[in-house]
C-alpha cells in the first residue's frame, strides 16, 4: 500500500474517496472537493452525505482493495 500523502504535497483526484489522517490523528474515509479562497479553509472535504467544513486533514492515502469475498464466506 501506498504512503501517507502530504496534502501540502499533493491533494486526492477531486471526489474520490481516500482514506484521511487528520492534525489530531483522527483517521476517516472522506473526499476532496475542491479548494475554497477563504484563509485558513484551503482545504474542503466531504464524507458520505456531509461537508466537513471543520475536519483538518493533513494527510492522505488511496483507499485498500478490498478482499475478494470466497465462496465459503458467510455473511
Amino acid at each position: 500500500m501506498q504512503d501517507w500523502i502530504n496534502v501540502n504535497d499533493k491533494l486526492p483526484p477531486i471526489g474520490k474517496r481516500v482514506l484521511c489522517c487528520t492534525k489530531t490523528g483522527w483517521i476517516m474515509v472522506d473526499s476532496y472537493v475542491q479548494t475554497i479562497g477563504q484563509p485558513g479553509r484551503e482545504v474542503h472535504w466531504f464524507a458520505g452525505d456531509q461537508e466537513d467544513y471543520n475536519v483538518d486533514v493533513a494527510y492522505w492515502r488511496p483507499l485498500p482493495t478490498p478482499p475478494k469475498r470466497k465462496e465459503t464466506d458467510t455473511k
